[in-house]
C-alpha cells in the first residue's frame, strides 16, 4: 500500500513532516520534528481585517507560515500566530496558514476562488487521498468542490456539524480573535479539530485505517446528500457531556500545566532563531482549565527587626518631615512673601514647625473656621496662645516650595505640579526609610478641592467627589510607601501598552526591590494580563479584580450559567504561557480575579447574608478572594485615618491643599510605624489622637524645651 492510499495517521504513528514546516520552524528542536494528524476531521476557514497598520514592510504576500507543537499524549496544543491568526482551540493545531494575495492564483482552475483555495491548500498540506472529513462554511460548499474532494477520497461535511461535534473551537471564536492584516489580504487556513475527547484509545485503533465515507451520520440520524448510505462509523469511547457546562470548559484536560509550560519554553527558545514575529506569537495567552501551581512564591525581602526602644512621636514624624524639608519650606516661603508684597516675612524653620503643630491641634479640636480659634467666644488657648491670628494667616498665605523664576516654561508644561514638586520629591525619598511589607496595595485617594485648576477631578463614587486624585501604595497596615498626584492622560508618566492603570502600578512599584516576591494588590482599574506579566518579569507578584474585557479568550463560565449553579460557584482558567490564573466567583454577582501567585485552592466557607433565609449562610469562597479582601484595604485604611483628625484649612492656592493632606498622611504613617514597633516589642500602642496630640505639643513647644530634651527627641 502506498502512502497516498493510507488513511489518516493513527495515533502513535509518525509521518514525514511537510517541507512547508521547514520555512517556518527552521532551527526548532528535534523533539518537535515529527507530528501526527490527530483525527479524521479537518476545518477550513478564512479571516480578514482592513487595518494595515501592523503589516510588516518585508512581508511577502505568498509567504506561508505554520506552527505545530505536540505533547505526545491524548491531545494537541495550539500555539497561535500573533500577527496573522488567533484560535481559542486547545484541542487542535494550525497545520497550514496562507496569506491570500488576490484571485490571480485561482484563475488557473477556472472554477472560482473557493475551488482554488480548497484545491491549493489540500494539495499543499498533503492530506488528499487519505479519507479525511473537511468541515467548512457555505462559501466552500459547492458541488464542484465536493466532487473534487470525493475523487480524492475526502468528504466535504456541512459546517453546522462542526459546532455540534466540537463547539469549543467554533468558527465564531476562530474569526473573532483574528489579528490585523492589509486591506486586500485574506488569511486562508485550515485547522485540525478533535471532534470528541477520546477517553480510551485501544490498540486496535493503530491497526485500522479510516475509510473514506460517501455519507456521514449526523447527530439527528440523517445522512449527507449522497446516493449511497453512510456506513456505520466505529464508536469512540467518550465521557458523558453535561449540556449545562460552559462552552469554554474542558473538564477532561488532564495534561499537567508544567508539561504545557515546558513546551512553550522550548518553543520560545527556538523562536529566537526565527525572528521577532514568532516571539510575538508565543506571547499570546493560552487559557486552559487545570490546577494552578504558583511555585515558590515565599517572600525573601527584608523584614524589620524589633527596635531597641520606642521613639517619640516627634522623632517618627521628623524621620519623614526632615529638617531639609522644613528648611526648604521656610526659605521658599520667605522668598515668595518678599516677591509678593515687597515685605520680608522673616519666618524661620522653628516657626514653620510651630505652624504645622497648630494645624495639627486644629484637627484634634475642630472649629467652624480658622478665625474661630482666636475669636472671643470660641477662643482655643492651645492654638491662640502660641501665634497671633494675623501671623498665622500670613504664613498660610505665603506657603511656597519653589522659586518661580527658576522654572522654565518648558518645565511648567511638562510637569503641572512644579509648584510643589520639590516638596513631594523629598517626602517620597524619606518614605523609603520605612521597610516595606511583603503585601502592598495600590489605590486612589481623593484630596478635597473645589477651586479652579486643571488637575481637579470628579469621581462620582467617592465621598469627596471633587478634588485632586492621588495614587498611593501602602502596606496592609496602611503605612504609606509611595504616592503621586494624577496629572491626566497628558502627564509626564511613562507611556506603555499597559494603559493608564498599568502605568500607575509600574510607577508606584518602581522603588520596590526586584526579585523579592512582593505581593501587589489592586482593583480592576489597574489589572490586566499584560500588567501581571510585566510585574512578574521584575520579580513582583500580583492579585486583583479584573474587568471581563481584559480577559479576552479566557472563556470563563458565563454569569447566567453560574447563577443557576448557585452562590459560591467558581470557575478558573490558567494561562500556560505566563502561569497566570483567572478566577470567576459568583456570590450575588460575578467577581473576576487575576493572579500570579494564588488561585482557587484552598476553598473555605465564608458567612454571607441571605435575604430569603434572613440570616448569614456558609458559601464556598476561593482562596484568591479571601487573600484579596484581607490585604487590599491598606490605602483605604490610610485615607480613613487621615480623615479623622484633619482640619479642612481653606486657601486660594491649589498646591496648599496637597501640602496639608500630605502632612496629615505623614502623621498617620508615623503613627502606624510607631504601632508596628509596639507590636514587635509587644507593647500597647497609644491611640492616633494621643499620638497627634503629643506630636503637636512637641512641634509647638520645641523652642521652649530644654537642650537635653532636644537631643532626646532627635535621637
Amino acid at each position: 500500500m502506498t502512502e497516498s492510499d493510507a488513511g489518516p495517521t493513527a495515533r502513535g504513528r509518525k509521518r514525514q513532516r511537510p517541507n512547508i514546516f521547514e520555512r517556518f520552524a527552521d532551527g526548532a528542536s528535534d523533539s518537535e520534528d515529527d507530528f501526527e494528524i490527530p483525527h479524521v476531521d479537518l476545518d477550513l476557514d478564512s479571516s480578514s481585517d482592513s487595518d494595515s497598520s501592523k503589516v510588516k514592510p518585508d512581508l511577502e504576500l505568498n509567504k506561508i507560515m505554520r506552527l505545530i507543537t505536540t505533547d505526545g499524549s491524548k491531545r494537541q496544543m495550539t500555539l497561535t500566530l500573533d500577527l496573522y491568526l488567533t484560535s481559542v482551540s486547545l484541542n487542535g493545531y494550525i497545520n497550514h496558514l496562507e496569506i491570500y494575495a488576490g484571485k490571480e492564483l485561482d484563475t488557473q482552475h477556472n472554477e472560482g476562488q473557493a475551488f482554488g483555495v480548497v484545491a491549493r491548500l489540500m494539495r499543499q498540506s498533503n492530506v488528499l487521498n487519505k479519507g479525511y472529513h473537511l468541515f467548512t462554511d457555505n462559501f466552500y460548499t459547492k458541488p464542484r468542490i465536493a466532487e473534487f474532494l470525493h475523487n480524492h477520497k475526502t468528504l466535504l461535511e456541512q459546517s453546522r456539524q462542526i459546532q455540534k461535534a466540537y463547539h469549543r473551537a467554533s468558527n465564531k471564536n476562530f474569526k473573532s480573535e483574528s489579528q490585523n492584516f492589509g486591506d486586500v489580504m485574506t488569511v486562508t487556513c485550515w485547522l485540525y479539530l478533535l471532534e470528541e475527547k477520546i477517553a480510551d484509545q485501544t490498540s486496535s485503533s493503530h491497526k485500522h485505517k479510516p475509510q473514506c465515507h460517501h455519507g456521514r451520520e449526523n447527530n439527528q440520524g440523517s445522512t449527507t446528500d449522497d446516493d449511497e448510505p453512510a456506513p456505520k462509523r466505529r464508536k469512540k469511547a467518550v465521557p458523558d457531556q453535561n449540556p449545562s457546562d460552559s462552552s469554554e470548559s474542558d473538564d477532561n484536560d488532564d495534561i499537567p500545566l508544567s508539561v504545557l509550560q515546558d513546551k512553550i519554553r522550548k518553543t520560545k527558545e527556538a523562536a529566537e532563531l526565527n525572528g521577532e514575529v514568532l516571539t510575538q506569537i508565543l506571547d499570546q495567552p493560552m487559557w486552559v482549565e487545570g490546577q494552578f501551581e504558583a511555585g515558590d512564591v515565599s517572600f525573601v525581602g527584608e523584614v524589620e527587626a524589633p527596635p531597641d526602644n520606642l521613639k517619640t512621636p516627634y522623632v517618627y514624624f521628623k524621620d519623614i518631615m526632615t529638617d531639609e524639608v522644613i528648611e526648604l519650606t521656610q526659605y521658599q516661603t520667605s522668598q515668595y512673601a518678599l516677591e509678593k508684597s515687597g515685605k520680608e516675612l522673616k519666618t524661620t524653620a522653628k516657626e514653620i514647625e510651630l505652624f504645622i503643630g497648630l494645624y495639627l491641634r486644629m484637627g484634634l479640636v475642630k472649629a467652624h473656621s480658622v478665625r474661630a480659634y482666636w475669636a472671643f467666644e470660641t477662643r482655643h488657648p492651645p492654638v491662640a496662645d502660641h501665634m497671633a491670628r494675623s501671623r498665622f494667616e500670613n504664613v498660610a498665605s505665603s506657603l511656597h516650595f519653589v522659586n518661580n523664576s527658576e522654572i522654565s516654561e518648558e518645565q511648567k508644561d511638562e510637569d503641572r505640579l512644579w509648584k510643589i514638586r520639590p516638596f513631594l520629591q523629598e517626602i517620597r525619598k524619606n518614605l523609603e526609610k520605612i521597610i516595606p511589607e511583603e503585601k502592598q496595595s495600590i489605590d486612589e485617594v481623593m484630596v478635597a478641592f473645589k477651586g479652579r485648576f486643571g488637575l481637579k477631578q470628579y469621581i462620582r463614587s467617592k465621598p469627596k467627589r471633587w478634588g485632586f486624585k492621588l495614587w498611593a501604595r501602602t502596606g496592609t497596615s496602611g503605612i504609606l510607601h509611595h504616592f503621586d498626584v494624577y496629572q491626566g492622560s497628558k502627564g509626564p508618566q511613562k507611556k506603555t501598552d499597559l494603559g493608564v492603570g498599568g502605568n500607575v502600578v509600574m510607577a508606584m512599584t518602581s522603588n520596590l526591590e526586584t526579585g523579592k516576591n512582593f505581593k501587589i494588590f489592586a482593583d480592576n482599574l489597574f489589572s490586566s494580563l499584560k500588567l501581571v506579566k510585566a510585574l512578574r518579569e521584575r520579580g513582583l507578584l500580583y492579585v486583583g479584580t479584573v474587568k471581563e474585557n481584559r480577559l479576552k479568550g479566557c472563556g470563563l463560565k458565563a454569569e447566567k450559567v453560574m447563577k443557576k449553579e448557585g452562590r459560591g460557584a467558581m470557575n478558573s482558567k490558567v494561562d500556560v504561557a505566563s502561569n497566570v490564573v483567572a478566577v470567576r466567583w459568583f456570590d450575588n454577582k460575578k467577581v473576576d480575579m487575576i493572579s500570579s501567585f494564588i488561585g482557587v485552592e484552598p476553598v473555605n466557607d465564608v458567612k454571607q447574608y441571605d435575604k430569603k433565609a434572613q440570616k448569614k449562610i456558609d458559601i464556598p469562597c476561593p482562596a484568591i478572594i479571601q487573600e484579596y479582601n484581607q490585604h487590599m484595604g491598606g490605602v483605604d485604611l490610610l485615607d480613613c485615618l487621615v480623615s479623622l483628625y484633619k482640619f479642612p484649612l481653606k486657601s486660594r492656592r491649589w498646591y496648599t491643599y496637597i501640602f496639608y493632606h500630605t502632612v496629615s498622611m505623614i502623621v498617620v504613617t508615623s503613627w502606624l510605624w510607631y504601632r508596628r514597633h509596639c507590636i514587635l516589642l509587644k507593647e500597647k500602642p497609644m491611640k492616633l489622637s494621643s499620638f497627634q496630640s503629643q506630636l503637636a505639643f512637641a512641634l509647638v513647644n520645641f523652642r521652649r524645651l530644654p537642650t537635653a530634651l532636644h537631643l532626646l527627641c532627635r535621637h
